[in-house]
């Protein structure tokens, strides 16, 4: 997690309840196109004063972003997912991707639904691909 986005989760926890994981069975065959609805999901879902810029390198998210409070970027490793968790703080939910190196990846937003698709996506995009099917060779 980046400088800034760590110190905003900390002030939005300091001194409150924790954040509590929310039971959510993901399904990512519903997201037809999961590239475009991680793209409109961050777009949709900025806070008041930041500007965000998600874009796609290779196995990599890179969301570049500029608030108020600073600049940063956040990025999951789609390569490197580990676990994919929903959890939620007062009315505010959190989608975190923890990686099995590196630093997490989170994005925040008040729509349940949206953290839901984009908790799908996510997940559909870090799949790894299946295998071609073999066919059993013969011998003659």
């Amino acid at each position: 997690m980046n400088r800034t986005h760590a110190l905003w989760l900390a002030g939005l926890v300091a001194g409150c309840a924790s954040i509590q994981t929310v039971a959510y069975t993901v399904n990512p065959a519903r997201i037809s196109d999961p590239k475009a609805e991680v793209l409109t999901l961050i777009k949709a879902n900025v806070r008041p004063g930041c500007i965000a810029e998600p874009a796609f390198e290779g196995t990599l998210l890179n969301v570049k972003f500029v608030c108020s409070l600073g600049v940063g970027s956040a990025v999951a490793r789609l390569d490197k997912v580990e676990s994919i968790t929903l959890q939620q703080y007062e009315d505010w939910y959190r989608v975190l991707v923890h990686h099995t190196v590196g630093e997490d990846f989170s994005w925040t937003s008040k729509s349940l639904e949206d953290m839901q698709r984009l908790a799908d996506a996510l997940t559909a995009l870090s799949a790894p691909s299946a295998p071609a099917p073999t066919t059993p060779t013969q011998s003659i």
